[in-house]
């Protein structure tokens, strides 16, 4: 018998107690799970104890379908995007207006290479004259443009809104859902593009019917 009755096991110690090594399996999805378990050794019994913290059922909203079909953004939310194609910068635009942003407060760039050099500072700045505004940012991944001496560059739309999240605020940054969206959606890719901005958009067509159903979970993932 153990000495310390409420000791957690070890490798070591369940080893000799519990053949096969199953208690410290257990301990160690217990920790996964930031958790702790636990065995006492009494004269009558042995008790095993598995903790892991919860949050109350009352807590937590439930996410059904229904979420999904009654899906709003805020009616004040403004709409920002950027792409190199004069195509895509109409669809974003018609993007936002689908997913119920007015025609006023939508504002598209990438035309030339002025407007996507300068895009970091006009979203900053934006954001700094509007301060409690909630912005959806929808940036183009692979950003095509010329500098001077006519060399073709492409500017990466996720390295953009990193560079424009590093420099808000925390308060200023909960206002903004940046979203990228390219036809390039490789696991890999996506994964840059989910560490860098707030989640992944595919370069599908756009249809009216899809754009709430498309950014409702995207959305309720930023904010739970």
């Amino acid at each position: 018998f153990m000495n310390d009755t409420d000791s957690i096991l070890t490798k070591k110690t369940e080893s000799t107690q519990l053949p096969g090594d199953g208690g410290w399996v257990m301990q160690k999805m217990a920790r996964m799970m930031k958790g702790e378990c636990k065995i006492k050794f009494l004269e009558s019994k042995t008790v095993f104890t598995l903790s892991i913290s919860a949050k109350p059922y009352e807590s937590e909203k439930i996410r059904t379908p229904t979420d999904v079909k009654t899906f709003r953004l805020p009616p004040e939310i403004w709409g920002i995007g950027i792409d190199d194609s004069r195509i895509q910068q109409k669809l974003l635009a018609k993007f936002f207006e689908f997913a119920g942003i007015s025609s006023e407060k939508i504002k598209v760039f990438g035309k030339d290479s002025e407007e996507i050099m300068g895009f970091v500072d006009f979203v900053v700045n934006f954001m700094n004259e509007h301060m409690g505004s909630q912005i959806l940012l929808i940036a183009d991944e692979n950003l095509e443009m010329t500098d001077g001496a006519s060399n073709h560059i492409t500017v990466s739309g996720s390295a953009l809104v990193e560079s424009i999240r590093s420099r808000l605020l925390p308060e200023q940054e909960r206002d903004l859902i940046a979203l990228i969206r390219s036809a390039n959606d490789s696991a890999s890719d996506v994964a840059v593009y989910r560490a860098r901005a707030h989640g992944f958009l595919p370069k599908a067509p756009i249809k009216k019917a899809n754009v709430l159903e498309t950014l409702a979970p995207l959305w309720l993932a930023r904010y739970p």
